[in-house]
């Protein structure tokens, strides 16, 4: 038969086992919800590059809409005054118009890839942060299965076996 010390020290074991599988389960579920809120964001990140493209294609076709109707405009203006339309002045000044069109069209296409490259990187960084929470999970859970089998280890070690087989 055996002594209540083995018997409480098999108890402790037991215990010991269960408490550490449901934190391990409780750690992989709280880097679970961790991770997935990481990959959410990653995505919302990925749809605002997406739409910062989008913004940057309508502010381009909105500069070069004006930029036609500035130049129907100019062209309607100074015809209505007697001006040869193809004097060198006027050539100028159309060539001014064209260079400051070209200006505003890399300003607008160089500050809508400066805000699409924002919002992927941030994607990019909300995946790495994802993955470092699944790594830390899985690390989290080897030391708690670790520290479980020292634990019943140790109580395992202090029964005296010697009085169980005799």
């Amino acid at each position: 038969m055996c002594n209540p010390g083995t018997f409480f020290a098999a108890l402790s074991t037991v215990a010991t086992a269960a408490g550490t599988f449901m934190q391990m389960r409780g750690e992989q579920r709280s880097a679970g919800y961790d991770a997935q809120w990481y990959e959410i964001q990653r995505r919302q990140q990925e749809d605002a590059a997406k739409a910062e493209e989008l913004r940057m294609m309508a502010e381009l076709n909105d500069r070069k809409e004006q930029a036609l109707r500035d130049l129907k405009s100019n062209k309607a203006s100074l015809a209505g005054t007697n001006i040869d339309l193809g004097s060198p002045s006027f050539g100028a000044f159309l060539a001014s118009n064209r260079e400051t069109e070209r200006r505003d069209l890399s300003n607008i296409k160089l500050m809508g890839t400066e805000r699409q490259t924002a919002a992927l990187l941030g994607a990019q960084q909300s995946s790495l942060a994802a993955q470092s929470v699944r790594a830390r999970a899985k690390s989290s859970r080897t030391a708690s299965l670790l520290g479980g089998v020292a634990d019943a280890t140790g109580t395992l070690s202090q029964v005296d076996w010697d009085s169980i087989t005799s």
